[in-house]
């Protein structure tokens, strides 16, 4: 079953470096406390948007947060603008625009724009070692492969007929205990873990006793393959608000 979910991986890759251009709309919801009745789910949305060579695109918007954020690159320059921020900043290049972005956007900056591109990420999804294959699944109406990475709890679900990716579930655990043993811990793998740790404490006024499990599901569900971009997406007066 490894050998099978190893060949899915390697179509998957050659995919995403085949195209040409590439869009998709998604969204990822997360919820701790996912044993709780009274637990709240996070909701993440994104939009991308890419040209080959390196004309790119990437909005999110958090529900925990109003506006749109948006990192881009005109096939050149690389830029960033924030919700928080009243104007654009530049970036260095695209790869340090993506990287900033990471944490913020939950990992969502990084998971596609990896596979589109050589040089923006040193790992990408397609590069899980001991994947498990687990069969086939109806996802978005689309009939997938359902690969499960052996290392963590996180299943992939691939379309079969077009070798993209439509969803991403993860169940992870992140550390509680003080706000000390909370940064040095080596759980928490970007910001948005972070953030979702000290929600907690700014909702209980406390902070947890046991360790924080984590939910979350990311789904691809408007994929489109080699579009017509205009250049007018690569730009800061692109289209604002986009994000689903």
């Amino acid at each position: 079953m490894a050998e099978e979910a190893d060949t899915v991986l390697v179509q998957v890759d050659l995919t995403y470096r085949g195209l040409t251009s590439y869009s998709d709309k998604g969204f990822m919801e997360s919820r701790d406390q996912p044993d709780s009745a009274e637990t709240e789910i996070h909701k993440l949305t994104f939009s991308t948007h890419f040209r080959r060579p390196n004309f790119f695109r990437f909005e999110w918007c958090d529900s925990d947060r109003e506006g749109v954020n948006v990192i881009w690159c005109d096939g050149k320059n690389a830029f960033a603008k924030y919700s928080y921020e009243n104007k654009a900043r530049h970036a260095e290049t695209l790869r340090l625009a993506i990287a900033g972005a990471t944490g913020v956007s939950s990992g969502t900056a990084y998971t596609i724009s990896t596979l589109l591109m050589e040089d923006v990420g040193r790992r990408k999804l397609t590069d899980m070692r001991d994947s498990v294959y687990r069969g086939a699944e109806i996802v978005n109406g689309e009939d997938c492969h359902h690969l499960q990475d052996a290392n963590r709890d996180r299943h992939i679900f691939i379309s079969k007929s077009k070798s993209t990716i439509l969803r991403i579930d993860e169940d992870y655990v992140i550390a509680a205990g003080s706000t000390e043993k909370a940064l040095k811990s080596t759980r928490f793998r970007s910001i948005g873990l972070f953030m979702l740790w000290l929600r907690h404490v700014i909702e209980f006024r406390s902070e947890p006793d046991e360790d924080l499990r984590v939910i979350s599901s990311t789904v691809y569900d408007q994929v489109l393959l080699n579009p017509d971009i205009p250049d007018f997406y690569f730009s800061e007066a692109g289209p604002a608000n986009t994000t689903p």
